[in-house]
């Protein structure tokens, strides 16, 4: 047979010969004979490539599709994608396997239906060419069919027009990519407050269904450890002198190097990490360059800050390329609460001010609202704000010590009685919360129902780094004494694959901290290494404070209540 295909070292298209199926007579009992068909060589290749092809880019699109719905902060999408991705592994040896087994008992044993499916759903090369002509600027329709005719050369305009328009319309309609009908339309393209309905809900740290995103990377990385985000403190300067914060106020005083940081977000890339975090202190003299810059090599951006320093010009670096979040501290809507926090007169007011001129200019934010002593008969205050301008709000009642290791910032930390009513409040107002209730599985981070010895403790060392200004490299926010390298010494890539501190963290399991095995208010905890290191007086990872046990037995108690009202109401 005579097949028309495209001949990739030559460029053009050629006629080739090609036999797929070969016939022979077969001699049975008594003489009889039959004509048996079967595969040849080329047979086997095509159907087994094709199989192999159609799964490799199934899942390199949906990576891509991952990544986009990442940077449009559209998390529901972007767990549906990493779950296609992990699915997709785990069930491409299976139908290869069984493809094979089929094909070689009987070549027939495929009918011409089960062919064409199999045909019909390849994202062939030819796809990847496509969407490799995609910018993040919009294209007309002739501009892509034109990129896309350069690399083909000889094949008819029009057909390569027809078929792009058939490829990006299916995206299109998927909601993965944006199409207008002419540029200017494209002047509001990203993340658009004016397309949220309602308000929003928010997510408070201990109550967060096991289904999420974070938990299902987490879950992944468990077993297979890979650098998802880097957490950058490129200036440890601050305007702002909070009571509760983690790190000492002495050692706010250094810049990140500029050479230093590029250098960092060039290594992330080689490491294929998808998000950066940029934290501080406030802006770094070079923050909108280095926001460009990481959006320039299409990492999905958040960006830690207090807001009291916006400008026009940071407002427009946040808005090129669409940083994903920013996520800004807010403890109370009364500033004589929000500035005995902060230690700085009328940062309240900037503070709102500046969320709303975010807001205003559709660049997306969380709010963050940690609750202590000071606020805990007004943080809810911020979490309604926060809601009725559709902003996310995340609120976490357990502060940590300082990093290096001082204790004097826990005066603050609310009581046990303080939790209760917190989580309470908390619980009273989450829609989410309640109906995560009715699932038969449900605890912080989806835990098992009783602890396991050999099940890992959290996320640490398994999915993200962080570095401070001055290059020490350290496993996650607030443990900047527990330093598994430096930049200016060694490459991100051999911190990440061969610290002994970060190797140490990953062979840690629950056996190993005594007081947790058996424990029936594991599954509602949120027990943390780097909170029990700081807050140690022996710097051991391993001495558990007594809030942290306090904290989960309280949001045990508040998950039973709750489910027994729902039991009732039945």
């Amino acid at each position: 047979m005579y097949f028309k295909a495209y001949n990739f070292e030559k460029k053009q298209y050629q006629q080739l010969s090609v036999d797929y199926i070969a016939n022979k007579v077969v001699y049975l009992e008594n003489g009889v004979r039959r004509t048996s068909y079967f595969l040849t060589d080329n047979g086997y290749n095509m159907i087994l490539s094709t199989m192999e092809l159609e799964n490799n880019l199934k899942l390199t699109v949906s990576e891509m599709l991952f990544k986009l719905h990442l940077e449009k902060a559209d998390y529901g999408k972007a767990v549906n994608d990493i779950k296609n991705v992990f699915e997709g592994l785990r069930i491409q040896t299976k139908k290869i396997q069984e493809a094979m087994r089929k094909i070689r008992q009987n070549a027939l044993s495929y009918s011409v239906e089960e062919y064409r499916e199999i045909v019909e759903e390849v994202v062939d090369e030819n796809g990847a060419i496509f969407l490799s002509q995609l910018q993040y600027s919009p294209l007309s329709i002739d501009e892509l069919s034109e990129r896309v005719n350069a690399v083909f050369g000889d094949v008819d305009f029009n057909d390569i027009k027809s078929d792009a328009e058939s490829f990006f319309t299916r995206l299109v309609d998927d909601g993965f990519l944006n199409c207008g009908a002419d540029v200017e339309s494209f002047s509001n393209d990203g993340f658009d407050y004016s397309t949220l309905k309602g308000r929003l809900g928010y997510t408070q740290l201990n109550f967060r269904p096991e289904e999420s995103s974070e938990a299902f990377l987490i879950n992944y990385s468990k077993d297979h450890p890979f650098l998802q985000s880097f957490h950058v403190e490129i200036t440890s300067k601050c305007n702002e002198r909070c009571i509760h914060c983690y790190i000492p106020h002495e050692q706010k005083n250094t810049d990140i190097e500029y050479d230093m940081m590029i250098a960092a977000l060039d290594q992330c890339k080689q490491l294929n990490v998808m998000t950066i975090i940029f934290s501080g202190g406030e802006p770094h003299p070079y923050f909108c360059d280095f926001l460009k810059y990481a959006k320039d090599l299409d990492f999905n951006v958040t960006v830690l800050t207090n807001l009291t320093r916006l400008t026009d010009e940071i407002i427009e670096a946040l808005k090129y390329k669409h940083v994903s979040c920013v996520n800004v501290s807010l403890y109370s809507l009364e500033p004589q609460i929000h500035d005995s926090i902060t230690k700085l007169k009328g940062s309240c007011e900037l503070t709102k001010q500046n969320i709303l001129k975010l807001i205003d200019n559709n660049v997306a934010v969380q709010i963050n609202c940690p609750v202590m002593k000071q606020n805990k008969d007004s943080f809810y205050h911020v979490i309604n704000w926060g809601q009725d301008h559709k902003c996310s709000v995340v609120t976490d009642y357990v502060i940590m010590a300082k990093s290096d290791r001082s204790t004097d910032n826990l005066e603050n930390r609310l009581s046990k009685e303080d939790l209760r009513f917190v989580i309470e409040k908390i619980a009273e107002n989450n829609v989410a919360f309640k109906a995560s209730l009715k699932t038969e599985s449900f605890a912080a981070g989806g835990k098992t129902e009783n602890a396991v010895a050999d099940e890992r403790v959290c996320g640490v060392g398994l999915s993200n780094m962080c570095m401070t200004s001055n290059g020490n490299v350290y496993p996650c926010a607030g443990w900047q004494q527990f330093v598994c390298g430096n930049i200016k010494e060694s490459s991100l890539v051999d911190i990440w694959n061969n610290s002994p501190n970060m190797n140490y963290l990953r062979k840690l399991r629950l056996g190993d901290f005594e007081k947790c095995v058996g424990c029936p208010d594991f599954k509602f905890c949120l027990m943390c290494v780097c909170r029990n290191y700081n807050e140690s007086e022996s710097a051991s990872m391993f001495d558990i404070p007594q809030i942290t046990c306090d904290a989960a037995n309280v949001h045990h108690s508040v998950v039973k209540k709750y489910k027994n009202i729902e039991k009732a109401n039945e």
